[in-house]
């Protein structure tokens, strides 16, 4: 399937709200918001709201096990920059290389965090176009 539009298009045919970590955030609050929500990783944002690095279940794992995270840590001990922004105006075709390394797409517009998609989001995206729910 070629000429899948752009990221914007796959943004406005869902309703989402992304969750986000604060700089200020203990490790007991990350992992709530993780529980609650059913989900793996989620971006850390400045007090303006602009998206600064991600965490990731695993690397909250490994600190707990290795004994260098505990309940009131500081979420963004154990973050990592974001390595994987896309723009409302990127191809959707740009999505692959993301997912082939393991990661979900931060959609980012001047400045402000927009949305995060997965390799579900995008077949879900992909089987809407097959059966002409998204044009």
């Amino acid at each position: 399937y070629t000429n899948l539009g752009v990221v914007g298009d796959l943004l406005k045919n869902r309703k989402q709200t992304v969750m986000t970590a604060s700089t200020k955030d203990t490790i007991a609050t990350v992992i709530e918001t993780l529980k609650t929500h059913g989900i793996s990783q989620i971006p850390m944002v400045d007090n303006q709201g602009t998206p600064k690095a991600m965490i990731h279940e695993l690397d909250i794992l490994h600190g707990l096990q290795s004994g260098t995270l505990h309940y009131q840590s500081k979420a963004e001990e154990v973050c990592h920059p974001l390595r994987s922004i896309v723009t409302p105006q990127s191809a959707i075709e740009d999505l692959y290389q993301i997912f082939d390394a393991s990661e979900v797409a931060v959609v980012v517009d001047k400045g402000m965090l927009k949305g995060i998609i997965s390799k579900i989001d995008m077949i879900d995206y992909m089987m809407g176009k097959l059966n002409g729910k998204h044009k």
